[in-house]
């Protein structure tokens, strides 16, 4: 599991950094690029604005979530036995992160309640919502932190349980649904 789990996130860095690589250096050779200059000279103040939100909690939070959505699809994809059944058990996660981005586009209408407070510290939801509640001013950044301390609790909590019982759950031959097959693992 640690394999794949290294082996997915790898794969997500490197793209990543291909894409910065390339970002930046169309970002200081734009400049020197006769018919580019003038429209960069332009806009650079917003340029610069979008790279300075780029490099903000929005990045830090969409790491972890990466990292917590990846490990857990590793072990919802270890519930079931044949390839085809894997859409049914990530399902549940695909449900989170769509509650999440409706929570984050309901807050860009709302104030700061209450609930978006609290919701802000759950890890799998705190990717969407404390970004959003930092960008409008509801939040401080030690909020922010101790949200990302709590996710990354989660990640290292979750990653430690799921890597113990992922043995149990991938060997299993027998297609009784990802549920019984969960149960089954917990207890061999």
């Amino acid at each position: 599991m640690t394999g794949k789990i290294s082996g997915i996130f790898g794969e997500i860095i490197t793209q990543v950094l291909i894409y910065a690589l390339g970002l930046a250096g169309c970002y200081y050779a734009a400049p020197y690029i006769g018919g580019v200059s003038d429209s960069f000279n332009k806009f650079k103040p917003m340029i610069d604005q979008v790279v300075g939100n780029l490099l903000s909690w929005s990045l830090l939070f969409t790491v972890l979530a990466l990292v917590l959505f990846i490990i857990f699809a590793a072990f919802c994809g270890a519930l079931t036995a044949k390839s085809e059944n894997a859409n049914k058990a990530v399902s549940p996660l695909t449900t989170v992160g769509i509650v999440g981005f409706l929570i984050a586009i309901n807050l860009q209408s709302a104030g700061d309640p209450i609930w978006a407070k609290i919701l802000s510290y759950v890890p799998f939801l705190s990717s969407f919502i404390m970004p959003m509640r930092v960008l409008k001013g509801n939040a401080t950044g030690f909020e922010a932190g101790i949200s990302a301390v709590a996710a990354l609790l989660a990640i290292v909590i979750s990653f430690m349980w799921i890597r113990r019982i992922y043995p149990k759950l991938i060997l299993q031959t027998d297609d009784l649904g990802p549920w019984q097959n969960f149960k089954r693992g917990l207890l061999n």
